[in-house]
């Protein structure tokens, strides 16, 4: 089941958001930065987003368990996807697609647009089935000391999801 989060859902929310963290960018950002995440801290941060007209949270509950979610912000034009993390125990079980295509159902009238982290070969993969190509932008972000590039990718409005 997919639907928008609720305050009740802030805490499973950080967990997925701490655990994915630390399994989709163990290769990019770290050790030490991804280890001190604490799911205290994310849950805080989780209740203030959730209360936020602009930002919407998707999830995907499962026997009453968040088990995905994926957030976006619809301040400017285009809608921004901000984050599509699954539990690392159930990734490669359609829970991201399910979260995607909810999420392409609800902003269908507009442009699509996400930063991903480069290198992050499985994200991209993922994206690309879902019609987004890389637009050739990038940012730099820090982590734990250590610079990222980020790559923007935007939506072919023409492609079908899977």
């Amino acid at each position: 089941m997919v639907r928008q989060a609720v305050q009740d859902d802030a805490k499973q929310i950080a967990v997925i958001h701490v655990r994915g963290w630390q399994t989709a960018y163990a290769d990019h950002i770290p050790d030490d930065y991804l280890s001190n995440l604490r799911v205290e801290d994310r849950e805080k941060d989780w209740r203030s987003w959730l209360t936020r007209d602009h930002y919407h949270v998707l999830v995907s509950k499962e026997a009453g368990k968040v088990v995905g979610y994926l957030s976006y912000s619809l301040r400017n034009d285009p809608a921004e996807l901000t984050g599509l993390y699954v539990d690392p125990d159930r990734k490669y079980q359609g829970i991201g697609s399910k979260l995607m295509r909810q999420f392409e159902a609800e902003t269908e009238n507009q442009e699509r647009r996400l930063w991903v982290l480069s290198g992050n070969d499985p994200a991209i993969a993922f994206y690309k089935k879902f019609g987004y190509i890389e637009t050739g932008e990038t940012k730099d972000s820090k982590f734990g000391g250590v610079s990222v590039t980020e790559i923007r990718m935007e939506k072919l409005s023409d492609h079908n999801p899977p």
